[in-house]
Order: structure tokens, then sequence, then C-alpha cells
């Protein structure tokens, strides 16, 4: 399941540098920057 939003997130935010760091070295806030980048790509 992490992995999967792992992978999601990288590949719906390949502009967002911060987050993608964010998410490598905090792996418990995926699910947070999953839910900020939902409403950014609709």
């Amino acid at each position: 399941m992490q992995t999967s939003l792992h992978s999601a997130t990288f590949c719906s935010a390949p502009h967002f540098p911060s987050v993608r760091f964010a998410t490598l070295t905090s792996p418990s806030s995926v699910p947070l920057v999953f839910a900020l980048l939902l409403p950014s790509t609709q």
C-alpha cells in the first residue's frame, strides 16, 4: 500500500522536489502529501 502511494506521489508530482523530499524523509506523511496533491491534480 505504502509503495503504491510512493510511486503515485512521484508520478503525479515530478515538479514538486520538496514534496518528494518530504515523502522520502517521512514515509508516515505520504497520505498527507497525497491529500494535498489530489486537489492540485484535479
